[in-house]
């Protein structure tokens, strides 16, 4: 089945772009014309199809530079077909526009942290967070950054944090373990483990960290 899009935005598009061949520079058909090429890439894109939505959020783009939302959206586009460099960029056009925009800062962090840019990735977070505090998201994204760093210390602190705003996330709670495991409090890390291990049962790696951090107690 090919991609399917709202026949109303087609149709509509289709209108607008014949009253472009009579009046090229009618600046209210122009955008007319950019926001249906949007709303059919936002279409495309709810099915996954990234790469084509891609194709329409540029169109749009090119006749209203600079207008954040299609940015966002080519953004967006790029993140999810793996070029993070890219999005990167793009997204970088819209902290021009709108410095304070605490989603496109965390989207900035996250393609940073994808890429490897650990301590950069972390900036943009802490930035995000000034201006939206207390999100776990984000706070277990500070950790996981602290964690590549070799900070274990400071990155467990981050996600015992984001587990107080929201308890028993599965992906969190193994962070804290691997946390405490790495700086050798085994007991602390069990706890954690057993805790993803409730929830989640049968996870072989948790059931091997349970089991080695038990070996390590019993030597000491």
């Amino acid at each position: 089945m090919g991609v399917r899009f709202h026949p109303d935005f087609a149709m509509a598009l289709s209108y607008y772009m014949k009253v472009k061949t009579i009046e090229p520079d009618n600046d209210w058909n122009l955008s007319q014309i950019s926001f249906c090429l949007e709303q059919i890439g936002r279409e495309i894109q709810k099915q996954g199809n990234f790469d084509e939505a891609l194709e329409f959020f540029l169109k749009a783009e090119k006749i209203e530079p600079n207008k954040v939302w299609y940015l966002k959206q080519i953004g967006w586009s790029l993140q999810n077909l793996g070029d993070f460099k890219k999005a990167f960029e793009y997204y970088q056009k819209v902290e021009r526009i709108e410095p304070n925009n605490a989603g496109n800062l965390k989207l900035i962090g996250r393609c940073l942290q994808r890429l490897g840019y650990f301590e950069n990735a972390i900036g943009y977070y802490k930035r995000a967070d000034k201006i939206e505090p207390d999100e776990a998201w984000n706070l277990n994204q500070i950790g996981w950054c602290l964690q590549n760093l070799g900070d274990f210390k400071d990155a467990l602190q981050y996600h015992l944090d984001a587990e107080q705003l929201e308890s028993g996330d599965l992906w969190n709670l193994k962070q804290v373990g691997f946390c405490f495991q790495k700086q050798g409090e085994f007991g602390k890390a069990i706890e954690y483990y057993e805790k993803v291990e409730k929830i989640e049962p049968g996870d072989a790696i948790i059931l091997e960290q349970i089991l080695f951090c038990n070996f390590i107690l019993k030597k000491i």
